[in-house]
């Protein structure tokens, strides 16, 4: 249980630390009062997240079809994204579209400004 303490003062947010219970909790054979009260970490933070793991995502059709677009056109950024998904009918917001772009780390790398030289 030890190795698992020095993950747990690792982790920075909430969500991890229950990830990580959740895992001791699967592992070993102590119980779950044990492992909050060792950790000193709020019961009902651990079953908060418990209950977010089991939503469902309601942008899983969104982040699909932003995803297909980027497989075409690998050199679209958010703005020509969101008006390829206004032009196939989903009314969504732009930044909804940033949000989502930046979650995914869809951004594009490989982006130049044209130049060319000038002599006077």
């Amino acid at each position: 249980m030890l190795g698992n303490v020095k993950e747990l003062e690792a982790t920075e947010s909430n969500e991890d630390k229950a990830r990580v219970i959740h895992k001791l909790r699967q592992q070993e054979k102590y119980t779950l009062t044990e492992i909050l009260a060792a950790i000193g970490f709020p019961k009902s933070t651990y079953t908060y997240w418990q209950a977010q793991w089991k939503k469902t995502n309601p942008d899983k059709e969104l982040k699909d079809e932003i995803l297909e677009i980027r497989k075409e056109h690998p050199n679209y950024g958010y703005r020509r994204i969101h008006a390829t998904l206004l032009k196939r009918g989903m009314e969504i917001n732009r930044k909804k579209v940033h949000r989502i772009c930046k979650e995914l780390g869809s951004q594009v790398k490989n982006f130049g400004r044209k130049y060319r030289k000038y002599s006077s």
